[in-house]
C-alpha cells in the first residue's frame, strides 16, 4: 500500500525579485534541501522531486538524497506540466499520492505521516489539509483514479480548478502547529517566516 510524495520544485521563483526561493537558506540548508530531507523522513515512497532542466544549483543540491528526480522540461509554461510529469512518475503499484510545493517550510513529516494514515484508511478519497482557519490547501492527496483529469490541467493551473469536479467528495485533514499551510511566494513572506522563528 505505497503512497509516493511528489514534491513540486520546478518553479521559477518568478516573485522573488531574481531570487531562488528554495535555494535561499533555512535551518542551516536551502529550502529545497531541508523539505527533501523533511520528505524523506516520512512514510512516504518514494519520493519524486519535480525539478526544472536550467536550475543546476536545484538538481545539485539534493544529489545525494536517495529521491526520484523528475525533470520537467516543460517547467517554464507553469505548474500544470509539472503536476502531469510527477503524476506521470507515480510507480502503478502506488495507492495514489501527496502532492505538495517545496515552498511550504512548516509542514512536518509528522503532518505528513498523519495524512498518509488517512490515505490508507480511505484510500479512494482526495483529502487536503488545512490549518487552524479551515481553509483546505496543500498538501493534498490524490487517489489515483484522479489521475487522468489531472493530466488535463493546462499552462499555469495549479491543481484548484480539477478539484472543483470533486466538490463535497473532498476531505481536510486538520493539522496542528503554527501555520502549517503557510508557503513562501515573495521577499515579504521570508521576512514574515523568519521573524516567525
Amino acid at each position: 500500500m505505497c503512497i509516493a510524495l511528489i514534491l513540486l520544485a520546478a518553479g521559477c521563483s518568478k516573485r522573488m525579485e531574481g531570487r531562488d526561493k528554495l535555494m535561499e537558506p533555512v535551518r542551516d540548508t536551502s529550502l529545497l534541501r531541508d523539505r527533501v530531507a523533511m520528505a524523506m523522513e516520512s512514510a512516504a515512497h518514494p519520493v519524486l522531486v519535480v525539478l526544472p532542466p536550467d536550475r543546476p544549483a536545484r538538481i545539485g543540491a539534493i544529489a545525494d538524497f536517495d529521491v526520484v528526480r523528475v525533470i520537467n522540461p516543460f517547467a517554464a509554461g507553469g505548474m500544470a506540466s509539472s503536476i502531469k510529469a510527477g503524476l506521470k512518475a507515480v510507480p502503478k503499484d502506488c495507492l495514489g499520492t501527496l502532492m505538495m510545493p517545496a515552498d511550504m517550510p512548516n509542514i512536518t513529516a509528522d503532518h505528513l505521516n498523519l495524512m498518509i494514515e488517512r490515505a490508507k484508511a480511505e484510500p479512494e478519497t482526495i483529502l487536503r489539509a488545512a490549518g487552524a482557519d479551515g481553509f483546505p490547501k496543500s498538501p493534498t492527496y490524490l487517489p489515483r483514479p484522479c489521475f487522468p483529469l489531472f493530466r488535463t490541467l493546462q499552462d499555469d493551473e495549479g491543481g484548484r480548478q480539477v478539484l472543483q469536479n470533486y466538490q463535497g467528495e473532498i476531505k481536510t485533514v486538520p493539522l496542528d502547529g503554527p501555520d502549517p499551510t503557510f508557503d513562501l511566494d515573495t521577499p515579504e513572506d521570508w521576512e514574515r517566516w523568519r521573524t516567525s522563528q
